[in-house]
């Protein structure tokens, strides 16, 4: 039988990314499919390393969300857009901003979870669905330094 997760709301995910960069956040629920050209995928595992979800970021998603931070300039996002790379320092603050965003997954309330990793760009491999995943889409903003895609998947 296929689990239901509630859905994860477009406001609640700004208000969270506002609170932890002390930035306005424009949070939008979004159509797009799975972002493109892949940045970062995040995966969540619970105490089996039962894998219990997802974020996953376009190259923009994730080279904004690792400047905000701690307020990289807005000069070296915008190279790394442009150069579809991300820098290691906005790796390095990405890997925390997802590490803190497992508390956006409203199953974190009942079960454990925790990051198991991150991979960026050409070495992410997208997992294939088993048709009990929730996914909720969303457009970005972030003030001072634009937009990207935001993807989170809630797993079986």
């Amino acid at each position: 039988m296929p689990t239901t997760h509630p859905a994860i709301e477009a406001s609640d995910v700004g208000t969270f990314m506002s609170h932890l960069f002390g930035l306005d956040i424009d949070a939008a629920a979004s159509s797009a499919a799975t972002p493109s050209p892949l940045g970062a995928l995040a995966t969540y595992v619970d105490d089996q390393e039962t894998v219990r979800g997802m974020m996953v970021c376009d190259v923009a998603g994730a080279a904004i969300l690792g400047a905000a931070l701690t307020q990289i300039p807005v000069g070296l996002v915008k190279d790394c857009i442009k150069d579809g790379e991300l820098a290691g320092n906005l790796r390095e603050n990405l890997a925390e901003v997802l590490n803190i965003a497992v508390n956006v997954f409203p199953s974190h309330q009942n079960n454990r979870l925790v990051l198991r990793e991150v991979s960026y760009l050409d070495q992410i491999e997208m997992p294939e669905s088993d048709g009990n995943w929730n996914s909720n889409e969303f457009t970005i903003d972030v003030a001072r330094y634009g937009s990207g895609s935001l993807q989170i998947v809630q797993c079986g």
